[in-house]
């Protein structure tokens, strides 16, 4: 599967435009990790090119305001993610956590342009989505790819999910991790009839999409009250004095 059948195929389940979403998809030229050096913008572990694309694209279409992010490393899905807000006029946030195992308590390659849409936490991915209390719009997971994280992880986001969220785990397609992580899935109790997995050229690693059922809330505009017309008062007239004519 390419990006664009990809992206055709997220429309038609979300019933989401897919001229629009492969339109911002192409908006995005941030890169990410390939097996090919030469093509490689971002260091092993990142996300592929086309999986940023398709965060980007999503997150441009949904304009979520609470994003989170569980599993950062240096930053490329972040920055993918990040752009996007930013592009969307700046007024989403991203929560980046990272658990600081492999050295890294934040990532270390996001443009500092992008920065200031990020808050960065140190905390395991499982206890910070339990213990999250905030309604959340835009959930990317690449953290610890094993059975009972990812279940956790879907357990906890699914119900803290705003209408219309949306909920991405990274490697669900990966050859040594994809069969943990789809176990997660299924047994997180989420409605797999809403997810779809998805392996995109020349990734081999894969995602696994959710999102939930409920209509999205549209911010409406305030309401339009018409000013009453102002009433001009009358203006005091006096009356002429009756002149009459003298009887000849």
């Amino acid at each position: 599967m390419n990006l664009e059948e990809c992206l055709s195929d997220l429309a038609a389940h979300y019933n989401l435009n897919p001229g629009e979403l492969v339109n911002y998809a192409y908006e995005d030229t941030i890169g990410g990790y390939h097996s090919n050096a030469q093509y490689a913008n971002w260091p092993l572990g990142s996300i592929w090119a086309v999986e940023g694309q398709i965060l980007y694209a999503l997150v441009r279409m949904l304009k979520p305001h609470v994003c989170v992010e569980l599993g950062t490393w240096h930053g490329c899905s972040a920055t993918h993610i990040a752009a996007a807000l930013h592009a969307n006029g700046g007024t989403g946030r991203l929560y980046c956590v990272e658990n600081g195992g492999y050295g890294l308590a934040q990532p270390d390659l996001v443009p500092s342009e992008l920065q200031g849409y990020m808050t960065f936490f140190t905390s395991d991915a499982a206890e910070y989505m339990e213990q999250s209390t905030h309604q959340i719009d835009f959930v990317f997971e690449d953290s610890a790819h094993n059975e009972d994280i990812t279940r956790r992880v879907w357990a906890a986001a699914k119900d803290k999910l705003s209408p219309g969220g949306v909920l991405i785990s990274h490697d669900a397609k990966h050859f040594l991790v994809g069969e943990e992580i789809r176990l997660g899935i299924v047994h997180s109790g989420v409605d797999l009839t809403r997810t779809r997995f998805y392996l995109i050229a020349p990734s081999d690693c894969g995602l696994a999409i959710y999102r939930d059922a409920r209509q999205p809330v549209i911010d409406a505009p305030p309401p339009v009250t018409k000013a009453k017309p102002k009433r001009t008062p009358a203006k005091k007239t006096t009356p002429k004095k009756r002149t009459s004519k003298a009887k000849t």
